[in-house]
């Protein structure tokens, strides 16, 4: 399943217009209780989210600079605060905004704006013996994790709510096959700025963007 992490990660610079607003500096990170400084790498390791999350850069945590910045993670928290999680326990974080992106500005990373595309998800899973699209309450392994890593790098994604309207108006083959005009005529219905398309097959991923909002699918 890594192949869905390097597909969201590669989404990264989607380049449509944005209108959702994401919160980019704040971070949840699960404790390692096998560590004994895990709240300090802890800590560290929110704030590498959010540098990559505010820069749009998986790289962002290796330039030099940011990375003594992590080693004085303390100046740029604002806010902490603790929750449990199933049988662990785990730490918020809230990062200066100001502090962040006069870091982005030193280390000479570019800034990606809070405001980013929401991306409609058309997501089709094999499991050999049939074809399913997932929907928005679909218990779907895959779809977690999208969910998961699209949460982390701070892309809003939507998935179909699966009712009759879709149901009836689009079809397993429409998605598998790539057909754009019944995917780019289901979609319209939805207030989103791009359409992914996903394929999931085992361990394989095959995906199409498009970075254009439904009705300029066909055309474009």
């Amino acid at each position: 399943m890594r192949n869905l992490a390097l597909l969201l990660l590669g989404l990264i610079s989607v380049p449509v217009m944005a209108q959702t607003n994401v919160d980019l500096y704040r971070s949840e990170v699960v404790l390692d209780q096998e560590l004994n400084n895990a709240d300090a790498a802890a800590r560290k390791e929110g704030m590498k989210e959010v540098i990559v999350r505010a820069s749009g850069d998986r790289a962002a945590v290796d330039n030099e600079i940011v990375k003594k910045a992590l080693n004085q993670h303390s100046q740029y928290i604002t806010q902490i605060s603790y929750r449990d999680v199933e049988q662990s326990r785990a730490i918020q974080m809230g990062f200066s905004a100001p502090h962040i992106r006069s870091l982005l500005t030193q280390a000479q990373l570019p800034f990606w704006p809070s405001q980013r595309a929401n991306l409609l998800v058309w997501l089709v899973e094999d499991n050999q013996a049939n074809r399913n699209i997932v929907w928005e309450h679909t218990d779907s392994p895959v779809l977690k994790q999208m969910r998961e890593q699209a949460a982390v790098r701070g892309l809003p994604l939507t998935l179909p709510i699966g009712d009759f309207d879709d149901i009836t108006g689009i079809a397993v083959s429409d998605i598998w096959g790539g057909f754009i005009d019944p995917v780019a005529a289901a979609s319209q219905r939805y207030p989103v700025e791009g359409v992914l398309v996903v394929r999931a097959s085992q361990n394989t991923v095959r995906w199409t963007l498009y970075d254009h909002s439904p009705n300029e699918m066909a055309s474009s």
